[in-house]
Order: structure tokens, then sequence, then C-alpha cells
């Protein structure tokens, strides 16, 4: 059909698994063989991405000196035709701006709609307009749709793009939108080119023609004399009749196929016009691949052309199956396969969709110090430089709790000066002191108060509330203002001299770019709050991403699945071959649904798995594969890859011809490094768990003085008090305090000690319940940060307030308040040992004899563990009955009472009789304290805890789970 020898054919396949970049470089030189050097320049070759643009690029460049031809986009074809426009392409961001205000009208009307959707559904209303463009679909289809839901959701969703349709065409009229412009040169040139036929090569290569634009392109192209269409992963193996179904079905647009498939019958060709370019690599597994990948309700082929195969061992002799318990193992299993490969000469690439898998391949490869070309990259909002412009936004928007105050604080990039140490040491002190204090938010008072402590850093605290006075004033609704605010904050923060630090890299310079952007369409936006700033801001940095170049592998790459379509690499790793990630679940479409989108002609969510299929099939026809999953990931089991499943169903299936114990072979090469990648993290020869520590220090180092509240310790955790009052070590207070149940009794004891002042007076409930409820507002307004556990540890208050009362009333019928919170110390006879303690309540009785009471937010401990473990009480009756306590001389303690102010309130009183008689529990005391002045005696680690689960503030000193805890304990002298 053409004249030129080269082109005895419009249409090219090259099959799956072959080098299609090379193939196409190889192609365009016999192109050029025989004719004069300046013929190369004039042919025209579209590919579909930059990356192959560059890669093909770099062949002519390796290969030596040629006039290299002119390679372009699919997307950008307005140089092939002198007449067609040259209007600039209006930036997302922009066509965003225009369009919030309009969706938000649309929130406004919503009541099941936020404020903080508007950005989301502009976004993708965007990408909607931009597919229908695309596409060529006008508002006019939208008239004929009649949705049936009985949400009355997508009705709504209809009406609303309706009435918008008059806006956005005008919208249209005086902007440029990207596709609605390409599709435009597209036709254009198609028009041009079907009156006036041009002469010289043009290429479409690598394109699957997904789109309909792209098709019109490629149909256009192969009517010219010279012009060319090179099909990537083209399958010669597929049978007529599966073709047939796959152009007249679109339910099988989720085959990899289905796209070649709708391009020739639009251009009139049958798959057998389609001429072979280049060779499989193996082209056994593709006719294997290609079966098991047949559309489903044809998949009773395999029982006729399976065996029809041969015996399929020599098809998969060079794959391999791992299938690993946990995505850690597949990870590891990963690493350990591409360290073999480039060990033995081969470059190997990881494709990977997962960017979590990737990450983690990448530090399993640390462990010999291979750094992989990861063509991803680093998500620009986890560069160094966009997290620092993500915290800054946030402290901008006056987000000014410790957490996020100190995450900037300690961004390498805050103050990256010559005076960076010294800095750092005062943010330390600041820590601790925002921690010692339980602050939760930080304000001017704090920072005063923080001053007077710390006087030696007044110029850290100047400049700490200069910089979050800045960030607490208002700001204007536009974007420049919520822009120049934002580096006003950044600049602050960096500092005069680490300024430029932030843009040093090329991650910096993306940035530099991004805030540039954002200042350039300011002008082109009407109202924008800072909230939907700090969304667009997310947004843009998590479509972009940052490659370090330093130090990588050439021939240890990780690609995602669009780089895996335009590289070569001798040996192939398909990673996390799951559902959900092999194909990822298509993004949800707030606007139309599935149905919706298929009466009109729009993309269905299948297409969007067909090309996940496609590139499942090129890269499994490599020469070497290695395929790779996970029987587990984040706590749930996972679904095999529905291809993988397929493939192994198929072997599975063919026992005539060998395929189970294929299928075996596959299994066996993929377990045989997963037991390998194991032995990395086992150690070698025999090990025995690690020794129960019991510390046995120096007599002179160990305590002489302990606080009633330190002797259950001392029975259950000996090693606690050990790493207290020995090593000294003091657990570091919660950054934002925690509201726990430790935190909730703190704030209830201290309103209850309030409560009960002995010199309140308790004769009328609502002027009691009046004094309770100031109280509790008071302590819980200082003490409790949340609303909603301010209101929750109230109400249970309120609840327990008549009970308070009236037991409150029936005690001072029978006792005197004598105080509370009283304080003392004994001097325990016939040992060294001082023993302090601070009564919560004592009180006298009229009939004579003292009662002591210790307040429980919790249920009150049971008459058992009082006579084993936890003799506070009983401990601070022998106490009072020897005088220790301040203002009181010594008198009979009649009993102790635990007042119970949980849900359900209650009171325990333990009578001081029997084995708990104060002399009693005086005697043991002196044993218990005098065992631990033995040189021999350590501190055993939670000796005898009251639940295995129960944490310790010192068991990870103490490495608990790297020992058996029913074992004896491992005394040895330290110190």
């Amino acid at each position: 059909m053409n004249d030129h020898g080269l082109f005895h054919g419009s249409v090219f396949g090259v099959p799956p698994g072959a080098d299609f970049v090379a193939l196409l470089f190889e192609r365009i030189l016999e192109l050029g063989d025989g004719q004069p050097p300046e013929y190369l320049a004039s042919i025209d070759v579209l590919v579909p991405s930059r990356r192959m643009q560059r890669r093909l690029k770099s062949l002519f460049e390796r290969d030596g000196q040629f006039l290299l031809p002119r390679i372009g986009l699919v997307s950008d074809v307005a140089h092939l035709l002198p007449e067609l426009p040259t209007t600039n392409r209006v930036p997302d961001l922009r066509r965003v701006l225009e369009l919030k205000s309009v969706v938000a009208r649309l929130v406004e009307l919503d009541e099941r709609l936020s404020r903080a959707d508007v950005i989301d559904l502009t976004v993708s209303l965007t990408r909607l307009l931009d597919e229908m463009h695309g596409e060529g679909v006008g508002f006019d289809a939208l008239e004929g749709l009649s949705p049936d839901d009985q949400s009355g959701h997508w009705e709504r969703s209809l009406s609303f793009l309706r009435a918008i349709r008059g806006y956005v065409e005008a919208l249209e009229e005086t902007a440029s939108d990207g596709e609605a412009i390409h599709r435009a040169n597209v036709v254009a040139l198609q028009q041009a080119w079907g009156t006036e036929p041009r002469e010289t090569p043009v290429i479409v290569a690598g394109s699957t023609g997904s789109r309909a634009t792209t098709q019109i392109l490629m149909a256009a192209v192969a009517g010219l004399p010279r012009g060319m269409v090179i099909l990537p992963g083209f399958d010669f193996d597929l049978p007529r009749d599966v073709w047939y179904r796959l152009a007249t079905d679109r339910r099988f647009e989720d085959h990899p196929q289905y796209r070649f498939s709708a391009f020739l019958d639009k251009i009139g060709l049958d798959p057998e016009d389609v001429v072979q370019l280049g060779h499989a690599p193996d082209a056994a597994r593709n006719r294997l691949v290609s079966l098991s990948l047949r559309p489903a309700p044809v998949t009773d082929q395999w029982l006729q052309a399976g065996p029809a195969l041969g015996a399929p061992g020599p098809a998969v002799e060079e794959l391999t199956l791992i299938e690993a318990r946990d995505p850690r193992d597949e990870a590891m299993a990963i690493a350990l396969a591409m360290r073999t490969e480039v060990g033995a000469g081969r470059s190997v690439a990881l494709i990977a969709p997962d960017a979590t898998l990737a990450r983690r391949v990448t530090a399993e490869l640390s462990r010999w110090s291979i750094l992989p070309d990861d063509s991803g990259g680093i998500p620009l909002s986890l560069t160094p430089a966009g997290r620092f412009l993500r915290q800054t936004a946030r402290v901008a928007a006056g987000h000014l709790d410790p957490v996020e105050i100190l995450a900037l604080l300690k961004h390498p990039l805050t103050r990256s000066g010559a005076d960076r140490g010294a800095f750092m040491k005062q943010v330390q002190e600041f820590e601790l002191y925002l921690r010692r204090h339980g602050i939760v938010e930080i304000d001017a008072k704090q920072f005063a108060a923080f001053a007077d402590k710390k006087p030696e850093i007044e110029d850290f605290t100047h400049w700490l509330d200069a910089a979050l006075a800045a960030a607490r004033r208002s700001i204007d609704s536009d974007l420049l203002a919520a822009l120049t605010h934002h580096r006003e904050i950044m600049r602050a923060f960096a500092g005069t001299d680490g300024w430029e630090q932030v843009f040093a890299d090329d991650a910096g310079e993306k940035i530099r770019d991004l805030l540039n952007t954002f200042e350039a369409q300011a002008d082109h936006v009407g109202d924008l709050d800072y909230a939907d700033y700090l969304r667009l801001l997310e947004r843009a940095l998590s479509a972009d991403s940052a490659r370090n170049q330093d130090g990588v592998r050439p021939d240890v790459m990780i690609w995602g699945t669009l780089e895996a379509r335009v590289q070569g690499a001798d040996v192939v790793i398909l990673g996390g071959l799951n559902e959900g990630t092999w194909p990822e679940q298509p993004a949800a479409d707030p606007w139309l649904n599935r149905s919706m989108r298929r009466d009109i002609g729009l993309l269905l969510p299948e297409r969007q798995i067909g090309l996940a299929a496609h590139d499942y099939q090129q890269a499994v026809g490599a020469s070497r594969v290695v395929l790779s999953r996970s029987a587990r990931s984040e706590g749930s089991e996972t679904v095999p890859c529905r291809w993988l499943n397929r493939l192994t169903n198929l072997l599975g299936g063919l026992k005539t011809t060998g395929g189970d114990k294929a299928l075996k072979a596959m299994r066996r090469r993929g377990d045989t490094l997963l037991n390998q990648a194991a032995r990395f993290d086992r150690p070698d020869g025999e090990t025995s768990p690690a020794g129960r520590p019991a510390p046995a220090p120096p007599l002179m180092a160990r305590p002489r003085d302990l606080a009633v509240t330190d002797i259950q310790k001392l029975i259950r955790d000996p090693y606690s008090i050990y790493a207290k009052r020995i090593l000294k070590l003091k657990p570091l207070d919660p950054l934002m305090p925690e509201m726990d149940a430790r935190r909730k009794g703190t704030v209830l004891h201290e309103i209850l000690e309030q409560f009960y002042d002995p010199a309140a007076i308790f004769n009328d409930f609502e002027m009691s319940f009046a004094r309770l409820k100031k109280i509790a507002a008071d302590i819980l307004e200082k003490e409790v940060p949340d609303h909603t556990t301010r209101a929750l540890w109230w109400s249970q208050i309120d609840a327990n307030a008549t009970w308070l009362f009236e037991e409150e009333v029936r005690r001072r019928g029978a006792t005197i308040p004598l105080g509370t919170e009283i304080k003392g110390n004994y001097a325990l006879p016939g040992t060294e040992f001082t023993l302090t303690g601070k009564a919560d309540r004592i009180d006298r009785l009229k009939s004579g004899g003292l009662v002591i009471y210790d307040y429980k937010t919790g249920s009150p401990p049971s008459h058992a563990d009082i006579r084993r473990y936890d003799r506070q009480l009983v401990l601070e009756a022998v106490m009072a009955e020897n005088g220790a306590f301040e203002g009181l001389s010594g008198e009979k303690v009649s009993h102790v009472v635990h007042l119970g102010v949980g849900r359900t309130p209650s009171e325990q009183i333990t009578q001081l009789e029997d084995a708990l008689e104060t002399v009693t529990v005086q005697r043991e005391l002196a044993l218990l304290l005098s065992a631990f002045l033995d040189p021999d005696m350590g501190y055993l680690s939670r000796r005898a805890m009251e639940t295995v689960r129960y944490a310790g503030d010192y068991d990870h000193l103490a490495r608990f789970g790297e020992w058996d805890a029913s074992a004896p304990g491992n005394i040895e002298a330290v110190g």
C-alpha cells in the first residue's frame, strides 16, 4: 500500500516482553538506510510520555552522530501543521480556582456536604471536563441521562452539571482548556491530511489508543503514505474469534488488547494485518500468558487450547513465584533476588505500583549498600523542603499545639545556620518545659513563664513568640494574602541564613516553582480562605516528586507501570501482585456513575483495569521474570491479583502436560528466595532468651526512704524502684497530656480534695452542688483541654453528685474531718528506712479513733489485694498511729476507707484487725525492706504484676518481651 519498501504496512506491533524503545530506534535507523543524512531529520516521531521521549533521544545520542528525528508527544501536535493554533494551555491551578466558586454554591445547597469538600469536588470536576473534551462528549449528551437512584445523589449531581453548562462554556470561550485545544488540533490535522496527505514519515509509537483523541491521531497517521503506528505489547497469539468479541462487546474493556481491537476496527484493519516488529524473548510464555488472559466468557477454551500448547515447563523455566507471608518478607525476598541478579552481571528492575513496597525494598537493599534508581522518586510532600512547606503552612494556619510547633522547630531547615547546635539545645529545654507542665496550646503567657524559668535563653523565647504571633494574625480571604502569610512564616522559621537552603536542591527548586505558580494565578480567583489554600498546597505537593540521583546504581531500577512501558532490563520483578495494587482501585467519581458514563461515551473503570492488564502482559513477557505477592497486609488477608490467579489456575489445570509440576517449580524457586531471605534475620547457632533482669546495685546506692505508694511497686515490680530511685530515671511526660485513667484520677482527686474541704458546710444539697460544679469547672478548664473529654468527665461527677453529698453528710454525722493531703514521714524502728506519705484525708471518729481515706476513680482494691500488695492505706495507718503525720498525735486507727468515685460509686471499708493489725503490717514491712539490704538481693523485673498485660513505666528499660516472664531472675551485680 506504500511505495517505500519499509512501509509495507501502516500498523506494526511489538510483542510483549520485547524492548519497545530499542526496536523503535532500530526501525527508525532502518528507515534512514540508503537515504541522505537529512532524511532522519524529516521524520516526526510521536510518543506517549516524556520518559519514552528521553530514552529514545538517549539512544540516538549514545549510538553515534545523527541528525535526530523530531521526537514529540502525542499530546502536542501543533508543530505538525503550521496552521494549527498555538494558544497557551491554561494551568490546572487556574481552572480549579475559577471553578471553585461555582462548586462552593453547590456545597452550600447540599446539607450532606461540607466546606472542606469544595477543593476536592472542584478538582474532580476539572478532571471530568477534561475527559469530556478528550472523548468529544459535549454537554448536550447530559440531557438524555435519567439516573435511577433512590438517594437522589446522581440526580442532584446531574442537575448541577446541567446548571453550570453556561458558566463552563463561557470560561472556555475566554480561556484555553488543554484537552479541548488538543482535540481541536488533532481533528484539524486529520482533516488537513485527508485533503493533502503528508509525504514525509510520521510515526506514532508506544500508545495503546486508550483515549479517543489519541485514536483519531493514530488513525490519521495510519492513513498517510509514510505513516506508521507501532503498537506496544501486541498479542499475536490471540485467536480471531477473541479479537471479534473484543471489537463487538464493550464489557471486555478490562482485557489488555481491547484498545488495540477498537483501534483496528476504527481504521478497518484485521489483527492479521498488523506486522510484527521484533521478536518476543520467550514466545512460548507469551502464548501461555495470552491464553490465561482470555475474556471470562471464553475461558472454556483452556480445555482445548491449553493442552495444545504442549508442555508448559520450558515456558515458565525462567519464571519465579514468590508467595510471602507479609510485605516485609516479600520486600526482603525481592531485595535478595535483585542483589543476586546484579551480582551475576544482569540488570534488574522492580515494577511496583505500591510505593510502600518500593520503599521497603530500597531499605532492604541498603544492607548491601545498593541504592536503586527509583524512577518514581520521593513524593514532594515527603522531601525535607516539602515537609518544611507543609509544617509551616499548618503553623501559619494557627495550629499552635506543641506537637506541630516542636516538629517544625526540629526540622533540619529550621534555623539551619551556623548557630544550629545552640538552637537545638534551646529547643530541647523548651520541649522539656512543655512536657513537664502539660501545656496543650502555646501562648504569650507560656513564653513569659518559660522565660522566667530559663532567662539564659530569653532570645529564643522572644524569637519564637514573635514568629507565632505572626501566625496568629488574621488572613484576608484571597490567594495572594494566604501565600504572603505563609512565606512570612517560612522566612521566620528558616532564618536569614537558612532561607536559601530551603530551595537548594531539586525538591527545593520545585517548591519554589510551585509557590511562583500560586502567585502567578492569584489574580484569577475571588475569595479563597486559608483552609482551601492548604488543601491546594497539599494536592500540588502530592502530585509531584523529586529524584535523588546521587550514588544510584544504573543497573538496579524501581519503576512504576508507566516507566516500565518504555524501559528494558534483563530481569523484571513484578511486586505486590494483589488485588487493589494490580490493578489499583479505580478512583471514585462523585459526578457520574458507571451507567451514566457508559451511556454518554465516557471512559469506564474497566479501561484503567485493561491498561494495568496490558502492563502486566508486557512485563511478564520479559526473558527472566519474578512474580511476587504477600498473603497478608496490614493484618488482613489479601487476594491474589486476578491475572496471577488466572495463570496459576491454568497451570494447575494442565496436569496432562505437566503444568502443575511447572507451577510447583515456580513456587519452589520463590520459596528458596524466601528461605534465604529469612536467614538474614536469623542468628547463627543456638540462641537462648535473655535473662530476666534482677540488678543488684551496691548497698550504699540503695534507697533508705520510700513513699507508701512505692511499697506496692517494690512488691510487684522491684525493678521500677531500681530505675526510679537508683538510676534516677523519670518517665518522660507525654508531649500532649493523655486523657487516660491516670490523668482522670489526678483531676477527680483534685476536685474531691477541694469539695471535701474540712471547712466546707454540707447541710444543703443545692448549695453544695453549685460549689461542686464551680470547683469542677475551674479544674477541668485548667487540666483538660479537650471539650468532649471535659463534658464526659463532668457528666460522671454530675451523675454521682447526690451520692457524694449524702455520703459526706452521713460521714460527718459520725466523724470530724481533720484535714486533706496531710504529709508525714516515719523512721521505721529497727531498720534504716524512713517511710513517707501523704494521706488524701483523715477524719476522727466522734466515738474515738481515726479513719483514713483514699480516693479511687477505678475499682477499689479487693481485700486480698490489700492484704498482699496494695498496702498504701494500712501503711498510712501505721504512720498515723505513730504520730508521723503533721499536726496529729498518735491515735488508734479504727479502719481505712477506699472511696470509689468511678462510674458506680462505692465505699469499701477495711477494718484493721487480725492480719492487718498495724503491728503486723509494720513487722512485715521491716522484713521486706531489710531483704533489699542483702547484697545478693536483686530488684527483679515484673515480680508479681497484677495482669500479664500491665504496662510498667520501665518495661522497655528491662527489655520486657525478650525474656521469659516465668524464668527466675538473673541476679547481676551492677554499679
